[in-house]
């Protein structure tokens, strides 16, 4: 029986960052992925003060680059579920969100759990982390659970975690090519942006490991 996966994303596009190389790995041995969004990612723009395009259209792109990327991935048929909670302020809703997560995990019964670590410095990142953990703990998850690392607090230093590292190599390009779908980053989608969110992809997404804290 293949292996199911469930990926915890706080946004759109996380889950390829993160751990894309991972999924594509996994993909080739045939294992059934699902990735849940937690939020809707509509305020890429909108936190810096722009509103055109609209926040709700900027969701729309990222959630569509997401789908193009787990195809380049080589996960066929992606199971993409949507949340939608407001991005920005998932830990208003953490609660609700932990008792859904909860569900998810029960029902689906997966023999692993991808999801963000603690030490992020988006603030729905660090939510995240605390809402999937503490679902995994409230219905005694006994299978394995792996924290990716996006975008790290500035000068945190991962070496007093228990951490593994994952070789990427033979996928590389597929996390490469992936990471290009998300255009939202890599184009100007707004007249009132002077460039890119990303001017190039950032090196740390480029490396030929990916890396996770376990417990």
């Amino acid at each position: 029986m293949p292996e199911k996966i469930i990926i915890f994303a706080p946004h759109p596009d996380d889950e390829v960052l993160g751990c894309g190389g991972v999924s594509a790995l996994k993909a080739k041995t045939g294992a059934e992925i699902i990735v849940w969004f937690i939020t809707d990612g509509s305020m890429l723009l909108a936190c810096k003060g722009i509103n055109d395009p609209s926040p709700q259209a900027v969701s729309d792109q990222r959630k569509a680059e997401s789908k193009k990327a787990s195809n380049v991935l080589g996960i066929t048929s992606p199971q993409h579920y949507y949340m939608d909670y407001k991005d920005g302020l998932l830990s208003e809703h953490a609660d609700e969100v932990t008792d859904r997560i909860k569900d998810i995990i029960i029902k689906e019964q997966p023999d692993e759990i991808y999801y963000m670590n603690a030490f992020e410095e988006h603030a729905d990142h660090v939510a995240s982390h605390h809402i999937v953990r503490a679902a995994c703990t409230a219905v005694d998850f006994r299978g394995r659970n792996f924290q990716y690392v996006v975008n790290l607090k500035d000068g945190f230093d991962l070496s007093e975690q228990n951490t593994v590292s994952i070789d990427i190599s033979s996928v590389f390009d597929l996390k490469r090519r992936a990471i290009e779908e998300n255009q939202s980053h890599l184009s100007i989608m707004s007249d009132q942006q002077a460039q890119p969110e990303w001017t190039s992809i950032p090196e740390k997404f480029l490396s030929d490991q990916e890396l996770f804290i376990t417990e």
